[in-house]
């Protein structure tokens, strides 16, 4: 089997984290490598584990989304993992920044 797609989880709402993480479970080709409702931990994790991608809320306590996908581009060298935006708070001002910083795509 190939190599699973490693997969980096930020948000608050547990019961959110939580449906995400069974859905990831029950596909093969993925890994949950890290669940965390802090910013801070969640920039923390992608530095140890360097996941392949990160799905994030832009509301996160201690260090927002926006400011976690900045720092998180900012100290990957050589592999960047794609960054996915879910969250129900997303107005054109954080859209416009998020693509700005190469966010992959953003859910409402």
């Amino acid at each position: 089997m190939d190599k699973k797609l490693r997969i980096l989880l930020a948000d608050a709402n547990d019961d959110f984290r939580s449906g995400i993480a069974e859905q990831i479970s029950s596909d093969a080709e993925l890994e949950l490598c890290g669940s965390t409702k802090s910013g801070s931990e969640a920039l923390s994790l992608a530095q140890q584990l360097e996941p392949d991608v990160i799905i994030l809320d832009v509301l996160l306590p201690e260090l927002d989304g926006l400011s976690l996908i900045r720092s998180v581009y900012a100290q990957s060298t050589d592999k960047r993992p794609l960054i996915f935006i879910v969250s129900g708070f997303i107005n054109e001002n954080i859209a416009v920044q998020a693509a700005q910083l190469g966010v992959t795509d953003m859910i409402v």
